[in-house]
């Protein structure tokens, strides 16, 4: 039995048979999740991801959440009370590792030839002589300086270390919370990798919610332009909407779910999948045309016979196109592929059995014409294609030459190419996101974090004047705003024990001995914890 002989005698269970398989999937739907975790687009076993992770099993996660308040003067006393308040508030979320802030942080100095550990802030200046003596402790204060007071004074950040594997969502709301609450004249700026994710997130259920209703409404648009007719609306329409519902209940099936990259997938199905039923109705009218006398079967199989091997052919190059993206190293990307191409097939399918099916019990119809005058007046699109194939056909050379040179002239383009990985630049330049990114790049350093880890002894000199080195270089870099590690640290140590001018001031000292001194010394006065995000607790081991 040949496949059209097929489609006729069992129209009805085809008709039957796909929907119902769609709406199987539709259970699927229900248990969609979106991906808050713009890491896991990494693959597992990439290097640098395992690196990450190894770094953050012993130094903690380094995906900051960065809270900046921006006012006039950061030290006038409401809001330093502000931030003191946000500040207590944070440590006591259980999922915030760490707080960094004005009053976390530290101030080494020497009195008499010893050093003193006090708070960066220890009180709030009750007058303006104090304010500016603190003023000018802070901006000496190379630990506080550049990474939670800017160079002007008008902006303090509040830095959060979020426990690893913590939902950085209920986090983020933990977060909101507290600053609606210790309000404040302050104006807020957010940023860091976990700001991003939730912000994703976001954006991805309002991608959803908009993007469909939009692109349905330009299909349904440009069908109805094309055939002025209910069947040429609603069979392609129906064949793209179960390719989406198909290709979304599949997720939760294989473990999957949304991100930035698949959520492209619905609007490539209907750019893609609604070809394929396009071409049926718009033959099977041709047909009718040409041939009245036709009975429906005639024309559902000259149709079918006419268009499965293009439609097949066209499906799988497509197919072929989508699964490349299994080569690509973004996880997300792959499932793009994977998911894009099972839609394209549910699509082929119901182009080439479901429509014919349906198309066989339809009575024979096609779009109303219009008449002035008692002549037929003819459609935009029946006026333009015949003109357009004419000069085709009359001019064949001028276009292959001419679409040559536009081609070469724009893959021109190409030399300007540039690769971007820069998750802040998803985003348009007045999001929320950009702005509190750009300020926090300027003065504090930057947004994003990237990590070395350094092993050996960390206590030894030559080991700390190496990465000393290594913090130079790196400065010079104009994309690199701050690098701190425990060369910092013992650096400001050494302005606590020697004066400005002693040749040891405000340098890594000459021994082993010396160094574990300075840091036993340290703890004696300070809390060993300060620099747990710097070196761990052997002293084998040190983040940068």
């Amino acid at each position: 039995m040949r496949i059209d002989q097929f489609i006729l005698k069992y129209r009805l269970a085809i008709i039957i048979v796909f929907p119902i398989i769609t709406l199987l999937f539709v259970f699927g739907l229900t248990h969609l999740e979106i991906e808050p975790n713009m890491n896991d687009m990494i693959p597992k076993t990439m290097p640098s991801r395992m690196q990450t992770n190894h770094i953050e099993t012993i130094f903690g996660s380094n995906n900051l959440v960065i809270i900046v308040l921006e006012t006039d003067d950061i030290l006038n006393p409401l809001t330093l009370k502000r931030v003191k308040d946000l500040t207590r508030a944070f440590q006591r979320l259980g999922d915030i590792e760490r707080v960094t802030s004005l009053y976390t942080l530290k101030q080494i100095k020497n009195e008499n030839g010893s050093m003193i550990v006090d708070p960066a802030v220890p009180r709030i200046p009750a007058s303006q002589e104090i304010r500016e003596q603190l003023r000018e402790n802070l901006r000496n204060n190379t630990l506080v300086n550049g990474t939670v007071v800017s160079e002007d004074f008008t902006k303090t950040a509040i830095i959060l270390t979020p426990q690893k594997n913590t939902n950085e969502n209920e986090v983020i709301q933990e977060i909101e919370t507290i600053l609606h609450e210790i309000n404040g004249n302050e104006k807020i700026y957010k940023g860091g990798l976990p700001i991003v994710n939730t912000t994703i997130i976001k954006d991805i259920t309002k991608d959803i919610v908009y993007l469909l209703p939009i692109g349905f409404l330009l299909m349904i648009g440009m069908l109805y332009f094309a055939f002025r007719q209910l069947r040429g609306i609603l069979l392609p329409l129906g064949t793209v909407l179960m390719a989406i519902i198909l290709s979304f209940g599949l997720m939760p099936l294989l473990g999957w779910k949304i991100a930035i990259v698949t959520i492209l997938m619905p609007v490539m199905l209907i750019a893609i999948a609604n070809d394929y039923g396009i071409h049926m109705i718009a033959k099977y009218n041709e047909l009718l045309e040409i041939h009245p006398d036709w009975t429906k079967k005639e024309l559902v199989q000259k149709t079918f016979n006419s268009l499965k091997h293009p439609i097949l052919i066209t499906g799988i190059t497509t197919i072929a196109g989508m699964l490349g993206l299994l080569m690509h190293i973004i996880v997300h990307a792959r499932q793009l592929g994977v998911l894009t191409s099972i839609g394209i097939v549910w699509a082929i399918a119901l182009s080439l059995l479901f429509i014919p099916a349906f198309l066989s019990y339809l009575p024979k119809k096609t779009a109303k014409k219009k008449f002035r005058n008692g002549k037929q007046q003819k459609r935009f699109l029946d006026r333009l294609l015949p003109s357009l194939s004419h000069f085709i056909i009359t001019h064949p050379k001028k276009i292959v030459i001419g679409s040559f040179i536009l081609s070469l002239i724009l893959s021109l383009g190409m030399l300007n190419l540039k690769i971007d990985g820069n998750v802040e630049n998803f985003f348009k330049d007045k999001h929320s996101i950009k702005v509190s990114s750009k300020l926090i790049n300027e003065h504090f350093g930057g947004a994003q974090t990237l990590s070395i880890l350094f092993e050996g002894d960390i206590k030894d000199p030559v080991l700390l004047n190496r990465m000393e080195s290594y913090e130079n270089i790196l400065l010079k870099n104009p994309d690199i705003g701050k690098v701190t590690s425990v060369v910092d640290a013992i650096k400001e140590i050494s302005k606590g024990l020697y004066d400005t001018n002693d040749p040891l001031y405000d340098r890594i000292p000459d021994t082993r001995k010396a160094v574990a001194q300075y840091m036993e010394l340290y703890y004696m006065n300070g809390d060993p914890d300060d620099f747990e995000q710097l070196i761990d607790f052997n002293y084998e081991k040190a983040q940068m």
